[in-house]
């Protein structure tokens, strides 16, 4: 069992490295600093249970679908005990249910403890929580533009299908007729 604490207590929401920018940010829309928390985190090992681990776009989706109904401290608690994991941080003193009330009651201050901790982790790669928004920005930009392109080839496919069995019935028809 580790002995090292949070680099920050979670009600300290303007504390450096993410100041007032990530508390701002986390206030207004939990979702994306959530999203920018797991990209940052890479991918995690499938027994961490860690949902959208690694990717912006579809972590910062699952976060605000289960923010919607109220319960996003489901998809939430994971990802903390991954970090606590993964930057050995000691075990909360009352377990699993201090990670429960803090991610359902405190969701935005621990979203920034969070994200605190994992940009102290990353030292000189890490930037501002605007750096880190304009990169969330592109990502989701880059992942739109992909989910474009796979509409417009599925349309294009469909119209080749349709063209196909229209000429199906056509011969049909022909045949019908002599």
């Amino acid at each position: 069992m580790s002995d090292i604490d949070w680099k920050t207590p979670c009600w300290n929401v303007v504390a450096p490295p993410g100041g007032p920018g990530a508390c701002v940010l986390t206030w207004c829309c939990p979702c994306i600093t959530y999203g920018i928390n797991l990209s940052k985190l890479g991918s995690a090992p499938q027994s961490a249970n860690v949902f959208c681990a690694g990717q912006f776009t579809p972590a910062c989706c699952l976060y605000c679908a289960a923010a919607t109904v109220g319960l996003p401290c489901l998809i939430h608690i994971p990802t903390r005990q991954y970090i606590r994991t993964k930057y050995n941080i000691k075990e909360p003193a009352h377990g699993g249910l201090e990670d429960f009330l803090c991610t359902w009651c405190c969701s935005c201050c621990v979203i920034i403890q969070e994200y605190n901790e994992i940009v102290g982790h990353d030292g000189d790669k890490a930037g501002s929580v605007f750096s880190d928004l304009k990169k969330a920005g592109d990502t989701a930009a880059e992942d739109a533009k992909k989910g474009v392109g796979a509409a417009k080839d599925a349309v294009k496919s469909d119209k080749k299908e349709e063209k196909k069995e229209e000429k199906k019935e056509e011969k049909k028809e022909e045949k019908a007729e002599k």
